[in-house]
């Protein structure tokens, strides 16, 4: 485990999510494959609001662990936040595999509100 990926995880929860999404980043450029540091690095970009810098941090650590429901639920709560409600659906679907995910789907379905462009 990479100490840039323990530094990232300190910094987040301690709120410092800069510095996190700098630490997340150092540690991909030593293992880009590993799926939980895309993962990490998704929500840290949540966390200020850059959904689609997370969303495509998701669409990374899911390409290395595509039946992974963490992180088909944390893309689509990220979704969610972009209106993009079609897609939040289907990512809820696919995380409600796992019966901790259970309702996820209806909670998509319930909290998201299209964007108009």
């Amino acid at each position: 485990m990479s100490m840039h990926y323990i530094k990232g995880f300190e910094a987040y929860i301690h709120g410092f999510y800069d510095k996190s999404i700098r630490e997340y980043m150092e540690a991909i450029r030593e293992e880009p494959r590993n799926p939980l540091y895309h993962n990490c690095l998704g929500l840290a970009f949540m966390a200020i609001n850059k959904y689609e810098e997370a969303i495509r941090e998701f669409d990374e650590a899911m390409r290395e662990e595509p039946g992974n429901a963490s992180y088909h639920a944390n893309k689509c709560l990220a979704l969610i936040k972009v209106g993009r409600c079609h897609d939040a659906v289907r990512e809820a679907e696919l995380a409600e595999a796992d019966p901790s995910f259970s309702g996820l789907g209806n909670y998509a379905r319930e909290n998201c509100h299209p964007r108009s462009l």
